[in-house]
């Protein structure tokens, strides 16, 4: 995430009205394909209006961003734990998840 945003810009935290937002404050984020290097967000599901940061993007240009490869996190798929697993397949058992699922979460485990 630090190689992400470093490559995007380095005003993440400046709303347009210059006040100081944490993240970890942020309830909810919108981003709109019309507004680039903008993003929206809310600190409280009722609050009605999103407010706006403007993420500086003067070090980098814009074809920089633009060309950016995302890098794979993981090289292996992650395993599902034994209990977890025994867990999700008793609810197949006792029917409180329908069979059709069982497909899907079978693959989980493979």
């Amino acid at each position: 995430m630090k190689a992400l945003s470093g490559s995007l810009g380095s005003n993440f935290s400046k709303t347009t009205e210059n006040k100081t937002v944490k993240m970890t404050d942020i309830n909810s984020v919108k981003v709109d394909k019309r507004s680039p290097y903008t993003f929206f967000f809310k600190m409280s599901y009722s609050q009605e209006n999103y407010k706006k940061v403007v993420v500086n993007n003067r070090r980098k240009t814009k074809s920089a961003a633009a060309q950016l490869v995302l890098q794979p996190v993981y090289s292996n798929k992650l395993s599902i734990g034994d209990k977890k697993k025994a867990d999700i397949l008793d609810l197949f058992k006792k029917n409180h998840v329908p069979k059709y699922h069982a497909t899907f979460y079978e693959s989980l485990f493979h």
